[in-house]
């Protein structure tokens, strides 16, 4: 299977992706899971699925765990 490269704004549509690029100030600040990404919670994205709200960020949690587990 090739890389692919996706941008979205939605982060439902990216939280089960296999590799999640976060970008700030058009530099490169971190790449991992979802999982592992939301396992800082000082992380950049742990801290924008944040501000989504409890309820959003539990379901993305959950969602990045599920997807997590079925890659083993």
């Amino acid at each position: 299977m090739s890389p692919r490269f996706k941008i979205y704004f939605r982060l439902r549509t990216i939280i089960d992706s296999d590799k999640i690029l976060v970008l700030s100030q058009g530099r490169a600040v971190e790449f991992a899971s979802a999982h592992k990404l939301l396992s800082d919670n000082d992380s950049q994205f742990a801290q924008l699925v944040a501000q989504t709200g409890q309820h959003e960020a539990d379901y993305l949690r959950h969602q990045a765990k599920k997807a997590a587990k079925s890659r083993k």
